[in-house]
């Protein structure tokens, strides 16, 4: 029992001494809030000062203030965010927050020197953990029991976890929740956290507890601040593990992930943490609410922007009740600089969930970008109603009052008491504030106190106009600076550019962090998606060595470099990078993946299933794996196992537009075109902003030889993305196939001029002039074509099908050979040499042409006449009789077996049948252009001659 007579006194974290007070007086402080855990306090009149949460005598109190921190009562359905309800009672009273005037100059500069100096300490911390790493390792098998570790007092956290043992075990996340946040002192609070997996050691938890544990949680989220973020965490780390199959807990574990990742360090491990908890859910949930918002957080937290809107609109029409999903649809469209939709569907979250913070932020930020600032104030000042200490809402109105108003006093009160708050803010809205402060502080000709501000923002981004901008008018020099930051920020912005489209940029930021770092495998990887989507396939390939060499067992930097030769159809290239990668990690699903991706585009398809089985194998919700072994199937002709499998996916992942597309192709295959047509129409209107559907239903339709119709819907999209490549190629697939060739060679040239590195266009161009009979044209396209990419499928095939309408039989002879040797798998180069044996009249090597055509795969009834000519030809009837027998099944309508049966008949003698099958053949072609020379040997043979 302790001794409730003790004095203390206490020490803030502005170094203000108070007391003495005694221990029931402390514990009151604690219960009602007034102390937060992260003061000093020592034993009165000792000068002995410690952490308060390490003095036994009040970490009890410090606890159970924790446990009823959250409201009891949930607002609304489960899954909906709200805050603690006593605090918006208290909160209410207030009309405004009015602006903080207890500030004075001299604390804004003892702050600001107070936080050079954390940032100093924050760095030595930084650079002391390379050493710690070793002894980190030796450490984790003793702390399997913990959720995460960001604090370097390690032996306390184990002191009072042991302590506390008697708790329940779902409060064991809470005690780390607790310890982790009290120990994040104010030292580190622009440190990186990083994100750990839930374990699955703890035992079950009752449903009542499972039910306080997740109002919690959803109390804490509505805070809408890293603090409350990061203990809703570990909070829901603990409980995950207590219940791994517990879908809600899981979905708001991947919420708190989103939130927090811009204060992660966003590396592979991280990736690897969200990716796995996202991917495990939307096994549990398969096309359910809990699934779909981990999807759409992950793909939101990685940039995968298309991916998420897929998710999102999928699943907003079955939650309309669920303001999270207005939320996300609110964040891409601002991403699309959308922003007056944007904020539409903000304004909806707040019928829903009036007293959630993130809306209104969105909201603020979104009406300053167009220029609403009166209105985007009002928004911050909403949230000071909620929250009073909310350190952003603080920090954001002092930068617009100094931006817009020139109210430098109020400006300065606000972000000084912004940056007071024990509140960490987000990176772009501390940079704002010190910009903001820097230029306040200049204008009043404090350059001191001004280059103390432009050195806390210069941490944040070396690089952001407005830092070197004041750098210079301060006389700095940028480069005698040194950015105590991880990257992760820049990574962030370079990925914003990226999501707009602008990969040049998106390089450049990419290019800073790695340069900066070289060991950053991360930004080489997304400097090597940028070059690759800018169509410098081989700057993309040197930078993926780049972040190969900076992670050797970056297994993802593999597979992505083997994608690309394939993609630049490289099989060998491709083969050896998935050696390398397999020898490293053997159980890897990517390899696999990879390595059935290849085997498909080489139309190995047995291959590329028993690959993309062992890939699914190794991880059961490889959507994309089992995107490859459909593919396979259908390519097989196995319709109702692809139908199958395509069901399968696309219950997996509904918001996959691969998964979509695969699946209608595997309808389409089982039902008919008429069932994929409508099928592909439904996807088309369901999501009208994506293009490869409205590609799909022009492919439809072109199959249904609909090619006007598939050309209106092409123009369509034209219309909405100017010059979007793949709707041109497909766009000149269509016009050729009405025969307006000259239309057709524009859309191609235009497609060609998007990425003059992609030969696929100069091919299509290529093939066009052939089927115009310009042989000459169509070589020199083929010749262009092997120039950009010698690798490229079919360019010597028809190069020898063009030299052969040109009459140059040595120089088709010679392509058609080296398209055997490049791609023998394929029946076309071998079929072009047995046209070109029989025009040399060397029958003998006619048939072994043709006889390998068909090895290869199934030939229709036009090759076996050939076949047959050539044996009639080598002086074989019997056999060329057969043949043409075996054509007639396979197809009857085809005039030409005819003729070869009248010839053949008339070989053996057979006038009769000679007569009839020439008469047939008639019938069939009624304006044959050989109609006369026909005609002149039926009569020569009625004539006995």
């Amino acid at each position: 029992m302790s001794d409730h007579t003790k004095k203390w006194v206490i020490r803030d974290a502005d170094e203000r001494i108070k007391g003495p007070y005694g221990t029931k007086e402390i514990l009151e402080f604690i219960r009602k809030g007034i102390l937060s855990g992260q003061e000093m306090i020592s034993p009165h009149p000792e000068q002995n000062w410690i952490p308060i949460s390490k003095e036994p005598e009040f970490f009890d109190q410090l606890l159970s203030v924790l446990e009823k921190e959250a409201d009891p009562k949930e607002f609304l359905q489960p899954g909906v965010l709200d805050i603690d309800s006593e605090k918006i009672l208290r909160d209410k009273k207030r009309e405004s927050a009015p602006p903080p005037s207890s500030v004075t100059a001299q604390e804004v500069e003892r702050i600001a020197q107070q936080r050079v100096q954390q940032e100093k300490e924050r760095q030595a911390q930084v650079e002391a953990e390379a050493e710690a790493k070793k002894k980190a390792e030796q450490e984790k098998a003793a702390k399997k029991q913990e959720v995460i570790d960001l604090t370097p007092k390690k032996d306390l956290v184990k002191k009072e976890r042991g302590k506390k043992m008697r708790w329940p075990l779902v409060i064991l996340g809470v005690v780390v929740a607790l310890l982790a946040f009290l120990f994040f002192g104010p030292g580190e609070r622009e440190g990186r956290i990083r994100l750990k997996r839930p374990i699955t050691q703890l035992k079950d938890v009752p449903q009542k507890e499972k039910i306080k544990q997740l109002r919690r949680v959803r109390a804490l989220l509505a805070r809408d601040s890293f603090e409350a973020n990061f203990r809703a965490y570990n909070i829901l780390t603990g409980l995950v593990s207590a219940q791994p199959k517990g879908t809600e807990a899981r979905s708001l574990l991947c919420l708190t992930y989103r939130e927090l990742w811009p204060h992660t360090y966003q590396d592979k491990e991280d990736v690897k943490v969200f990716t796995k908890v996202a991917r495990r859910t939307s096994a549990l949930d398969p096309g359910g609410k809990y699934g779909q918002t981990c999807e759409a957080a992950l793909a939101l937290s990685l940039g995968e922007f298309r991916r998420a809107q897929n998710v999102v609109e999928a699943a907003l029409p079955q939650n309309v009740r669920d303001p999270v999903f207005y939320e996300m649809r609110a964040e891409l469209w601002a991403g699309d600089r959308k922003f007056t939709l944007a904020i539409d569907y903000l304004k909806t979250i707040e019928s829903l969930a009036p007293n959630w913070i993130k809306p209104y932020r969105l909201r603020g930020e979104y009406l300053t970008k167009l220029g609403k600032v009166g209105e985007a104030l009002q928004m911050y000042r909403k949230i000071l109603e909620i929250d009073s200490k909310n350190a952003l809402a603080k920090v954001e109105t002092g930068v617009l009052r100094h931006k817009f108003y020139k109210k430098e006093g109020e400006a300065l009160k606000y972000i000084s008491a912004g940056f007071k708050e024990t509140q960490r803010v987000l990176p772009s809205v501390a940079l704002r504030g010190y910009v903001a402060l820097a230029e306040i502080y200049l204008q009043r000709g404090d350059e001191a106190k001004s280059k103390q501000q432009v050195q806390q923002a210069y941490q944040i981004n070396p690089r952001h106009r407005d830092v070197r901008r004041l750098l210079e008018e301060l006389g700095e020099n940028p480069e005698t600076l040194r950015s105590s930051r991880s990257g992760a920020e820049q990574l962030a912005v370079g990925e914003q550019y990226e999501r707009q489209g602008d990969c040049v940029a998106a390089y450049s930021e990419y290019r800073v962090v790695f340069e900066s770092n070289p060991k950053n495998a991360i930004a080489a990887f997304k400097a090597a998606r940028c070059l690759w989507r800018l169509s410098q396939a081989k700057e993309a390939l040197e930078w993926l060595d780049k972040a190969i060499k900076a992670d050797p067992k970056y297994i993802e930097a593999y597979a992505t470099k083997a994608q690309y030769y394939t993609d630049r159809f490289d099989y060998r290239s491709a083969g050896q990078v998935l050696k390398q990668a397999r020898g490293i990690a053997p159980k890897n699903h990517l390899v696999y993946q990879k390595l059935a991706y290849m085997q498909l585009k080489r139309n190995d398809f047995n291959s590329a299933i028993a690959y993309a089985e062992r890939a699914m194998r190794l991880y059961e919700t490889d959507v994309e794996s089992l995107a490859l072994l459909v593919e396979a199937q259908l390519g097989l002709r196995q319709y109702a196992k692809a139908y199958e499998k395509a069901s399968q996916l696309r219950a997996l992942d509904q918001g996959n537009t691969r998964a979509q597309t695969v699946y209608t192709k595997a309808l389409a295959a089982v039902q008919g075109l008429e069932t994929g047509l409508a099928a592909a129409k439904e996807l088309v209107e369901t999501y009208p902003q994506e293009a490869e559907y409205r590609i799909l239903y022009a492919d439809f339709l072109m199959q249904d030889e609909l090619f006007r119709e598939a050309e209106g819907v092409l123009r369509q999209w034209l219309q909405i993305e100017e010059g979007h490549k793949p709707s041109l190629l497909k766009m000149g697939e269509a016009l050729q196939a009405q025969g307006r060739i000259d239309e057709a060679r524009d859309a191609l040239l235009a497609a060609a001029a998007k990425d003059p590195s992609d030969a696929e266009a100069l091919f299509l161009l290529g093939r066009l002039y052939l089927q115009a009979n310009k042989a000459k044209q169509s070589l020199s396209y083929f010749e262009r074509v092997l120039r950009t990419n010698p690798l490229y499928p079919q360019a010597h095939y028809y190069s020898g099908l063009a030299a052969l309408r040109g009459g140059d039989l040595k120089r088709a002879l010679q392509e058609a050979d080296k398209e055997s040797r490049l791609n023998p798998r394929r029946a076309e180069p071998h079929l072009l040499m047995g046209e070109i044996h029989y025009l040399r009249r060397q029958y003998s090597r006619c048939i072994a042409s043709y006889q390998k055509a068909t090895q290869l795969r199934q030939v229709g009834s036009d090759v076996d006449v050939k076949l047959a000519r050539c044996y009639r030809l080598l002086g074989d009837p019997e056999t060329a009789l057969s043949l043409l027998k075996n054509a007639e099944l396979k197809g009857s309508g085809n005039p030409d077996v005819w003729k070869e049966m009248g010839a053949v008949c008339e070989m053996k003698g057979d006038v009769d049948c000679a007569v009839e099958a020439y008469r047939q053949y008639f019938i069939l072609a009624p304006n044959a252009p050989d109609k006369r020379r026909i005609e002149g040997r039926i009569l020569n043979l009625q004539n006995g001659g």
